[in-house]
């Protein structure tokens, strides 16, 4: 758990221009900026209260930009006087879901809390404490420049497939679900012929030039997250794929890649969750002799298996930068906010980077997470901050794909 003079220091670094100082007493504690003072109630981490139901609520009329927002706090006294740095902890280190058990993968079950229930993810209800704060102390609040990284998880590089089943499957898919009789061909070609001859051509897989080209078009950041697992062929492993990173495959995409300025990062395997330390460091050993791009210290766990293991994997790893903190059951903030969130695990400082846009929560419900598009891509405009989009290749494969994507990349161009 932070402590209060912890938080102030994370608190200092957000105000930028600004900063405020803290003093604590027994049941309670003050903040002070250059122009005033203001005492409130030590709740949350005093009685170390989770207020896991989220059952009461005090809510507060905010005006910001012409608009009202009323903001809903869950740790205040008696006497309706709210624990301010309380309330902005409970959410920016994430008490509201961590408290709720783990689904089947092992990840927070983030649509079991009550957070999820009352509609709050779409929300960056820290700012809205943080703004609250800003007007309590009579100090600015530090909005953020808006910004739009694309990111893209290569789970499996091309999709030449080994098995005749598999191959069928996809076929099918090509003709029943995607309605693409060109991509049906594509398919056919890629496997089977040789890479040099075509096969790399036709593979449907291979959508890494349309990737960069995105960047250049709307001007976006971009960061590629790789699976660098090699599973052993006698060892089933559904979630991860067997890939080989010396492939001809493999080096002609890292080809196309070395060409730009490309951030790569490593997308550490779903089995890497459930081991020790030692898998994800031989995957890191394959990210560095990649030898494409000009970052090794970022990453996004396959599955979003994100927790404090695996946090203290990373850091031990020197991995600086973590882009897992989302959900495949919304689009949103998860904690909060889209600024950066500093994390202390041990003696290390791992930034974390929230992940507010997911093409496969997008393609369960088009009609209903295009809604929510529009309530989280006003919430950037309010606030400002980072829209961080993943969009996987193999979601890539047609045209009505691609335009699905630039879609939204469009929706998100407006806001800037």
């Amino acid at each position: 758990m932070i402590s209060l003079e912890n938080f102030i220091d994370i608190l200092n670094d957000q105000l930028e221009e600004e900063s405020i100082e803290i003093e604590i007493s027994d049941k309670d504690y003050t903040l002070s900026s250059r122009y005033i003072k203001r005492t409130y109630p030590n709740i949350f981490l005093k009685q170390n209260n989770y207020n896991s139901t989220l059952e009461n609520e005090l809510t507060v009329r905010q005006q910001i930009d012409g608009s009202e927002i009323d903001t809903p706090f869950f740790f205040f006294d008696k006497n309706n006087k709210i624990d301010l740095i309380g309330n902005m902890i409970f959410i920016l280190e994430g008490y509201h879901y961590k408290n709720h058990g783990y689904d089947s993968f092992g990840r927070f079950d983030f649509k079991s809390t009550p957070y999820y229930r009352k509609g709050l993810f779409h929300r960056m209800l820290y700012e809205e404490y943080l703004y609250f704060l800003c007007n309590e102390l009579k100090i600015k609040y530090p909005k953020q420049k808006v910004s739009i990284t694309l990111t893209c998880d290569i789970d499996r590089p091309l999709s030449r497939i080994n098995s005749i089943n598999g191959l069928l499957k996809s076929l099918l898919a090509d003709i029943v679900l995607r309605k693409s009789i060109g991509l049906f061909f594509r398919r056919i070609l890629s496997n089977i012929l040789p890479l040099r001859v075509g096969g790399f051509f036709f593979d449907p897989f291979n959508t890494y030039e349309y990737i960069i080209g995105l960047k250049k078009r709307f001007r976006l950041k971009e960061i590629i997250f790789f699976l660098l697992i090699e599973t052993p062929k006698n060892k089933k492993n559904k979630i991860d794929k067997t890939l080989n990173v010396q492939s001809e495959g493999y080096q002609s995409i890292l080809k196309i890649l070395d060409q730009e300025d490309i951030k790569l990062g490593l997308h550490p395997s779903f089995s890497s969750s459930k081991t020790n330390i030692e898998q994800i460091r031989e995957e890191s050993y394959l990210y560095k002799k990649l030898e494409v791009g000009n970052n090794y210290s970022i990453s996004r766990a396959h599955y979003l298996i994100y927790n404090e293991d695996y946090l203290q994997k990373l850091t031990a790893l020197n991995y600086t930068d973590d882009y897992s903190l989302g959900s495949e059951y919304f689009i949103g903030f998860t904690n909060g906010t889209s600024r950066p969130i500093k994390r202390q695990v041990g003696k290390r400082i791992i930034t974390l980077h929230n992940l507010t846009f997911m093409d496969v929560v997008y393609f369960k419900d088009k009609k209903k997470y295009t809604k929510d598009l529009d309530l989280i891509l006003n919430e950037i405009r309010l606030w400002g901050g980072n829209f961080i989009l993943l969009w996987h290749n193999n979601y890539l494969q047609t045209n009505k794909e691609k335009k699905e994507l630039e879609k939204i990349l469009n929706k998100a161009a407006c806001v800037e």
